[in-house]
Parts: structure tokens; sequence; C-alpha cells
């Protein structure tokens, strides 16, 4: 069971979890447990042909589901009155590399959101709500390992099954000395065993607006560590958000970063091979999404996207896919489309420390009769790229709440006294989307 740790202490970091070196890192629990755990991988797969591994992922997903099992008690990430459910919900998603889990970070208003943000009457109990804080969520799907798809897990009654839960749950609440606190974690994405994991205040009202990239190793899912590395956003020369991030390991052994705000991208390597040397304060460069590029035949688009990944092709090139979701327009008739968008990512020279071109080079579309914000994912909040050892790419999606059922209400149900009530058993869905055969 994880353990919030209050005490003071400085070998705890802000988020109460132990900062343990690489290579003789404990895991964490209640305050005296201790066990060695292997080193994590650090490397991702390489694809051999990045585009083709994209064109390749099919439109037809299956349907995913984990029982909250008391892990997220209401009112928190679910439609409710009680809450603002602006500031509530699921925002990244990652499948891991050990077993059949997903892991889905999240953020949780709480005391401090808009009670007449949707004009509901305030909650009787609001000021009883816990400070804002993000989470990161495990879900175990199955049981055992597979390389492959984790497969449908969905009865007829589009239930999951009773063994598929959430087995962990992260808090991340990391108040700083300036009296502003990072609990909005966003986008993250794995590099192996590696989460990135980028936390943020993203708005002036809740104090300054800036953010730090953090570091798990989820080679044991069931007891996520927290590495003693994190990259700072927090002083004047780089103070800013950090809305989604992702890392890769390069052929030299360092690490690279890539930070998304909405409107520019930082890039961080690593000051050595060894990711606990850290990183330089300040980006090795910024671009400004104003002058990233589309191939011909593509429109120009800002980069953008709630989440990003990185992957790196056989010969070294490197790619980065963003996510974004399009919402359906009842006057135009346009219909609900999520869009993966696929990006060329070239360092003048192979040189890291100086600023890239990214272009974009392939769209892939899934329609919202598949996704959406009251079905297994949308692409506005949660979703992410998997890479296979064999080098094939699958993508994960998850909705922004959980459900009691999916598809049976949605803000429009609630703003008509529809929603989760404290009584109700919930799930958290997802979707997979694996390679075509």
């Amino acid at each position: 069971m994880i353990c919030v740790l209050t005490l003071t202490d400085n070998a705890l970091t802000s988020d109460g979890m132990k900062f343990i070196p690489l290579g003789r890192a404990l895991a964490f629990g209640f305050v005296g447990t201790s066990a060695f755990a292997a080193m994590p991988r650090m490397d991702q797969p390489v694809v051999a042909d990045v585009r083709a591994a994209f064109a390749r992922i099919s439109a037809e997903g299956n349907r995913l589901g984990a029982w909250s099992d008391g892990q997220l008690p209401y009112p928190s990430y679910s439609l409710n009155p009680d809450h603002d459910i602006g500031d509530n919900h699921f925002q990244g998603v990652q499948r891991l590399r050990v077993g059949a889990y997903l892991v889905v970070s999240g953020s949780n208003i709480g005391k401090d959101g808009d009670p007449n943000r949707l004009q509901f009457p305030g909650a009787k109990k609001w000021s009883e709500l816990s400070p804002p804080q993000g989470d990161l969520i495990v879900l175990r799907l199955a049981s055992g390992a597979t390389p492959g798809p984790l497969g449908p897990n969905i009865n007829a009654a589009n239930l999951p099954a009773e063994t598929a839960k959430i087995v962990a749950r992260v808090p991340i609440r990391l108040p700083l000395s300036s009296g502003t606190t990072l609990w909005h974690p966003g986008g993250l994405s794995a590099c192996g065993d590696i989460l990135v994991v980028p936390v943020e205040n993203y708005h002036a009202k809740h104090g300054e607006v800036c953010s730090q990239i953090l570091f798990y190793d989820f080679s044991e899912p069931d007891m996520p560590r927290r590495l003693p590395v994190l990259i700072d956003r927090v002083t004047a020369t780089v103070k800013d958000k950090a809305g989604a991030a992702a890392m890769i390991r390069l052929g030299d052994g360092r690490f690279l970063v890539v930070s998304r705000t909405t409107t520019v991208v930082s890039f961080y390597v690593s000051r050595t091979s060894t990711l606990e040397d850290g990183f330089d304060l300040k980006p090795a460069s910024v671009l400004d999404e104003k002058v990233v590029r589309a191939a011909p035949g593509l429109a120009f688009t800002k980069f953008g996207g709630s989440s990003i990944n990185l992957i790196q092709q056989r010969d070294g090139k490197l790619f980065l896919v963003g996510f974004s979701r399009t919402k359906a327009d009842e006057k135009t008739g346009a219909k609900e489309r999520h869009t993966a968008s696929l990006w060329t990512v070239e360092f003048p020279q192979r040189d890291f420390r100086v600023q890239p071109e990214l272009t974009r080079v392939a769209d892939r579309t899934f329609g919202g009769e598949l996704l959406g914000d009251d079905g297994w994912g949308i692409f506005g909040a949660a979703a992410g790229i998997f890479v296979t050892d064999e080098g094939a790419l699958a993508i994960y999606s998850t909705p922004r709440w959980q459900v009691r059922r999916v598809g049976e209400f949605t803000i429009n149900d609630l703003l008509a006294g529809r929603g989760i009530v404290r009584t109700d058993r919930l799930f958290l869905p997802a979707i997979e989307l694996w390679p075509k055969p």
C-alpha cells in the first residue's frame, strides 16, 4: 500500500517519496519498508521504419477497463456536481513494459476549484475537499505478462473483468518555497521502465506559473519509485508550464528530453549517460511553435497536443508523435476527430544542443465513435504511444473521467441533474489501438 510521508527529512522529496540513487533503489511504502530492486531499463526499442509503423496502427481498438476499487473515491476524477470538473480529470497514459499495466496521470483541483463553474449550487462540503493534488494511477488490466496486445477485458455488459483493478496511486503535490504548489501532472511518456512526468501550476490564479519534470522507475509497477533527478522550470530563466514531456536515449548514451507548453517546445540533453547526473538548468534549445513546418500535402498547424512521445528509428533518426482532438461542429456537420501527428526531429550535424527542425510528415485520424468524452478514450486528454520489443507502434488512450458505464451520460446530462453519486461503483475505461496484422 502506498503511504504519503509527511516527516521533515532531507532525504524525502516534497511529494513524500524518497530520493534513491539508481542502482540501489529502495521500494517505498510504510516507514521501515525496504526491498532492493533490479536496475530499471532505460532504453526504448528502435523502429525499423517509423512512418510505415505509424501507418500500420489499426483504427479498430480493444476496449479495456479497470475498477477503481476505492482508490479514486468520490468526488475525484468523475462527472459530479460536487467538483470543478474542468480541473478534475485524467491527463496522460502510458503502457508499461512489464506486465499488463497502464499508468494514468490525473489532476484533482480539490478545494481550490470553482464551485460555480457550471452554474451548480455550491457543494455542501466543498471546504472539506483536499488541496490541489495530482496522481499517477497504476491500472493492472490482466494477470500475467504479454509483449503483445493486452486484448479486451470487457464483458457483454461493457464492464471490466473483476480482476482488473487500480493497484497503486502515487500522489503528486510539490509545495515550493514561493508558496506555489505544483499539482497538475500532464502528458507522460516512457523510456524503458522510466516514466517522465511533467508537473505544473499552469494558471496564475493558483500561484506562479511554473513546472518541474520528474522521473519515476516503474520496473515494479505496484511499487513505483521516484528517481533523484528532475528538470526544474521554476527559476526565472526557465519559468514556464510543462503540459507534456517525453524522453529518448541517444546513441551515445545521453538522454534527450522534450517539454511542451502551449507555445514552445524545449529540448534538454543530460550531462552524461548516467541519468542521475541530471540536466543543465537552461534548455539546450527552445523552439517556437510558429516555426514548425509541414511536409507537402499537409497544412501548417502549430505543434500543440495533449501528450507527446519520442521514437527512434534504427538509423538514428528521431520522430515525435503528438495527440490532439477536434470537437464535432453541429453548424458545419463536422464530426469529432482524434488525431495522432507524426513529426521528424532533425538536429543539424546531429548536434543535440542546437535548435532542431520539426516537420509534420503524417497524420492518423480516428473517429469519435471509438473515442470521445463519454467513450473509451480521448486524444485531447490522455493518449500515448507504446513501442513494442519488435519495433511496432500502438496507441493507448483514456477519457477524462472514471465512469459507472461508458457512454451513459455526458456533461449535458450532468447539467440536467444526472451524474456520478457517492454510492456508484466506478471504473477507468481505456482503449488500445494495435498494429494491423
